[in-house]
């Protein structure tokens, strides 16, 4: 019984969405590795002297082509698998089936795990063949000619790492599961597909800006490290980046070349990523354990607890301390417009959220004073 449910989920419910983000994924990551430049082929630069200097640029490969529609898919896969919790007919029939509400529940969480990660490796293992046929397909050397300097050179094939590539590979497995379980909770905390999706932004938010806000109070920290390994999808990808983008095929120096960390110990960025992974690792927990909630609530908009509707407003903390330690300074009246902007953008998101453009007076009254507090934050 079980297997016939889960093979309904995989080739029936879930096929249309799984196809489009395989095949979209599929397509990228192959142009990608087709596309690489694996030779040597120095630019010249002439200097004071007029003396034309080759400059070697180190060789990348950008793992993101992989990762990003990837986990984008990892980020809507939740709404599928709680979509039974979005139309009271659905729950209905869900809570009809025999298996225990928990255990049914687990079975589609991981159901739906299972196929992100299915297509994630078996598009990762038709790109690795690819890039692996490529190289070592290729002369070790080939003779180009060069416009600048007007003859013929000898370039030399990059050193291709392979267990570079399947070291990013595995880090991108965590990433990405973490990715999935964290929509996975504040999916599981709605009743309808807008405000799941309205609720993951603002989630994605929050994880994104708080340790840019928390740590770099004194802007001696650059924006870059603290988003872009921060628990969140910008931080997902950002991670597999790190370690795929400068070492696959030019693994000359190991230093962290997409994160400008400016001068931060080179430990920093992997406890960054160690943290990132733990708290990953908190939503996986928790959705697991979690109990199934009854469908009482299925179809309504906001959460399905009206004591947790305001974590709506969470992202506010991130966003206002983004601002505060901004190096820009704008004028009274600039300031004011951006905090107008502010609080249309705030009522935007809390009324696609509760599904009405009506709201009570305490929402009016947060969404004030936040904004009032942008507009003092961007002048100061």
């Amino acid at each position: 019984m079980i297997t016939k449910y889960i093979k309904r989920l995989v080739f029936k419910e879930w096929l249309p969405i799984t196809a489009v983000f395989g095949l979209t994924s599929l397509a990228l990551f192959i142009t990608h590795c087709l596309n690489v430049e694996i030779y040597k082929d120095p630019y010249y630069y002439g200097d004071i002297f007029d003396t034309l200097i080759p400059i070697y640029m180190k060789i990348t490969f950008d793992f993101v082509y992989l990762s990003i529609p990837i986990s984008i898919f990892a980020l809507v896969m939740p709404i599928f698998v709680y979509s039974y919790r979005f139309k009271i007919q659905r729950c209905d029939t869900y809570y009809q089936l025999p298996f225990a509400p928990k255990r049914l529940k687990n079975i589609r969480l991981l159901t739906g795990l299972g196929i992100v990660l299915a297509i994630y490796t078996t598009v990762f293992i038709l790109g690795f063949t690819l890039i692996t046929i490529l190289y070592y397909c290729s002369p070790a050397t080939k003779d180009v000619f060069k416009a600048e300097i007007s003859q013929a050179i000898t370039i030399n094939r990059a050193t291709y790492n392979p267990l570079m590539l399947l070291a990013t590979y595995g880090i991108g497995l965590l990433t990405i599961s973490g990715v999935y379980f964290q929509s996975c909770f504040f999916t599981s905390l709605t009743n309808t597909v807008l405000s799941a999706l309205v609720l993951n932004m603002a989630a994605q938010t929050f994880f994104s800006l708080i340790g840019y806000g928390l740590f770099n109070i004194s802007n001696t920290s650059p924006y870059t490290t603290w988003v872009l390994l921060s628990p969140s999808i910008i931080g997902a990808n950002g991670m597999v980046q790190t370690f795929s983008y400068s070492y696959v095929l030019d693994p000359s120096s190991y230093e962290f070349d997409i994160v400008e960390h400016g001068g931060l110990p080179y430990y920093i960025p992997v406890i960054l990523c160690v943290v990132s992974l733990l708290i990953f690792a908190v939503f996986a927990i928790f959705v697991i354990l979690e109990k199934d909630p009854s469908g009482e609530s299925a179809g309504q908009p906001a959460t399905r607890n009206k004591a947790l509707d305001y974590i709506i407003y969470g992202s506010i903390i991130a966003e206002l301390l983004a601002v505060a330690v901004s190096s820009d300074h704008a004028m009274w009246f600039g300031a004011v417009i951006t905090g107008i902007v502010y609080f249309s953008y705030r009522y935007l998101i809390s009324s696609l959220f509760f599904h009405s453009a009506k709201l009570s007076h305490p929402h009016y009254i947060i969404m004030g004073i936040s904004s009032i507090i942008y507009i003092v934050l961007s002048i100061c």
